[in-house]
């Protein structure tokens, strides 16, 4: 499928749909992809907030920016250096 890439294993390890223009809230499940390195829903039209299920996937980027969606991220994505641009040592701001 267009933005979504999977490892050997066939395993979904990245999904990229930026400028896709999809409306509606982010799936909790995606917490149980159990490889996503890569969340990138950034310039559509996402709301609600994050869901607190994306802490169980090892995600190493995050971006939902540009989008109205609100909440603070789970503090488990605080934690990986580099998740949504914190550059804080795993600092959220």
């Amino acid at each position: 499928y267009e933005g979504i890439d999977c490892n050997a294993e066939n395993k979904v390890v990245n999904i990229t749909l930026r400028n896709m223009n999809l409306r509606g809230i982010i799936p909790s499940d995606l917490g149980r992809l159990a490889h996503l390195r890569v969340l990138d829903l950034g310039n559509n039209r996402l709301s609600g907030t994050i869901p607190s299920d994306l802490r169980f996937a090892p995600i190493e980027h995050f971006d939902v920016g540009n989008n109205t969606v609100l909440g603070p991220l789970p503090p488990l994505l605080c934690q990986e250096d580099g998740i949504n641009h914190n550059g804080q040592r795993g600092h959220c701001s």
